[in-house]
């Protein structure tokens, strides 16, 4: 199928989509005729996690730091970085405008902090750089991580998802394979015909370690999907024996093939999204088709199936509810003993800070109270910051086993309910993603009382300072091991009150 026949074809398929109201396969349509458009190119998304280390291993991939990155969620617009005679970037706004800008001032378009919630609608950046031009014909595109807790990131990084030519799936050697790493293979093979696995930041395993962090990896996939994914272990630390190798060896058995073989390799990529499309328009177009037809025997005998399952649901639901309970009442013990090892390092991280600063607070017992609480406050929001991001992988581990369990409670309701329909209407009904959203604590809920519990610093022009300060320095550190226990306590309580609103 040439490329003019494929135009034609996806040309009718917009049309059937419009003729008969078919507007959830839009995005497809619209991704398709932009790859049909950039026969020159071929777009290679690196999805994931964040913080997997998508923008690190591109920095590396082009041979310096393009792409800002950091220890919180960084990326927040596509990034798209291909070769070109000239260092240059250009900005496509939501508005269709576009602008040229600077390589090294992207970070002010494309970062959660310069550029938060998306305010300046940009809708991508392109970047050429003559240090790609071992790979001219290829772009890869740097997207937002899925699961941070900004939730536009992970909306515009599935969104982008039909319009993916190759994806390259980032995951960390840490957490290989989650379950949101396989929700998002799912999604990837619905839009691009090659697909191939990164394991970010190898150099933290050793070679044995990697080795068996591999085959779980096929093995799951292989399990799941049927197929056997190249993987491809990767590192962006200079210096570590293997990085070169690691890098060579992703570039020779996939970057190098694909660019050699464009031709073919964006043929197929246009058939496979053309095919997938007429295959989900097919289904629509069967359901309404058989729907539209059935005879008022078949109306009332699926109304007496559904009806069935509708009586069945009531037992159901008080099933999920307890589930939902049982799991629930385990969520907070949990997170508490996966905080318990912080306490005593924060406590004495916090007292050698204040001893510190103590001397240099020469004042009144008023304002030396008011600037301890402040420093205090500041500080346990830094703390408690670090200990929430660093710990996100284990607290949401309480969400495994239930998830599990949901999942085989509804997707047994969901297998008869489909041998229902498939039964009266003979149509396969394709079952949606049940994916429910965590809304993470997007800070640290902090709270210090007062250093006194009467207001003693409210006389403090009774009280010599360069008599009682020693006294007074000794009953701040001593506030400390109190303050620690009840912010960790705290975070404890609003991860567990975000992850039993997922659960519930």
């Amino acid at each position: 199928m040439d490329t003019r026949i494929k135009s034609r074809f996806l040309d009718r398929l917009a049309e059937i989509c419009v003729q008969f109201g078919i507007t959830a396969l839009q995005p497809q349509i619209e991704a398709c005729r932009e790859v049909l458009r950039q026969q020159d190119l071929i777009d290679i998304a690196v999805l994931g996690r964040f913080k997997a280390g998508k923008s690190s291993f591109l920095n590396c991939l082009a041979g310096r730091s393009v792409l800002p990155i950091g220890v919180i969620p960084v990326t927040t617009v596509v990034t798209r970085l291909s070769y070109g005679p000239a260092e240059r970037a250009e900005v496509r706004f939501l508005d269709g405008e576009t602008s040229e800008t600077a390589v090294d001032e992207i970070g002010l378009l494309v970062t959660e902090a310069e550029n938060p919630d998306n305010r300046k609608r940009v809708r991508s950046v392109d970047v050429e750089l003559p240090a790609l031009k071992a790979h001219e014909g290829l772009r890869f595109a740097d997207t937002p991580g899925l699961g941070s807790i900004f939730k536009h990131n992970t909306e515009m990084a599935r969104e982008w998802l039909p319009r993916v030519g190759a994806a390259l799936v980032a995951m960390s050697v840490d957490a290989p394979l989650s379950e949101e790493d396989r929700s998002l293979l799912r999604d990837i093979k619905r839009h691009a015909p090659r697909i191939a696995l990164l394991l970010t930041k190898a150099d933290l395993k050793t070679e044995k370690e990697l080795g068996e962090i591999e085959a779980f990896v096929k093995e799951g996939v292989m399990r799941e999907f049927g197929e056997d994914f190249s993987v491809f272990p990767v590192s962006t630390k200079a210096g570590h024996p293997k990085e070169a190798a690691w890098r060579s060896a992703l570039v020779r058995n996939l970057l190098d093939p694909l660019r050699e073989n464009r031709e073919a390799e964006w043929s197929g990529i246009v058939s496979h999204k053309l095919g997938n499309l007429r295959g989900e328009c097919e289904d629509y177009l069967r359901i309404a088709l058989r729907s539209a037809g059935a005879v008022t025997a078949d109306c009332e005998r699926f109304k007496d199936q559904i009806l069935t399952e509708d009586n069945r649901l009531a037992s159901m639901r008080d099933e999920i509810r307890g589930i939902a309970k049982e799991c629930a009442s385990k969520t907070r013990p949990m997170i508490r003993e996966a905080l318990k090892g912080f306490r005593r390092p924060l406590e004495e991280k916090l007292a050698r800070e204040l001893k510190s600063r103590l001397p240099s607070w020469r004042m009144n017992l008023w304002k030396l109270s008011r600037t301890f609480e402040s420093w205090l406050e500041e500080a346990f929001r830094r703390e408690i910051g670090i200990i929430s991001r660093s710990e996100r992988e284990k607290f949401l581990t309480a969400l495994e086993t239930p998830r599990t369990r949901l999942m085989r409670t509804i997707q047994s309701f969901r297998a008869r309910l489909s041998a229902k329909i498939e039964d009266v209407l003979g149509v396969k009904r394709r079952d949606p993603e049940w994916n429910v959203p965590l809304k993470e604590p997007e800070a640290p809920n902090v709270a210090i009382f007062h250093v006194f519990d009467t207001q003693i610093d409210l006389v403090w022009f009774l009280i010599p300072m360069s008599l009682f300060q020693p006294l007074i320095h000794r009953h701040f550190l001593k506030r400390i091991p109190n303050e620690v226990e009840k912010n960790l306590s705290r975070l404890a309580a609003q991860w567990t009150d975000a992850i039993n609103a997922v659960i519930h």
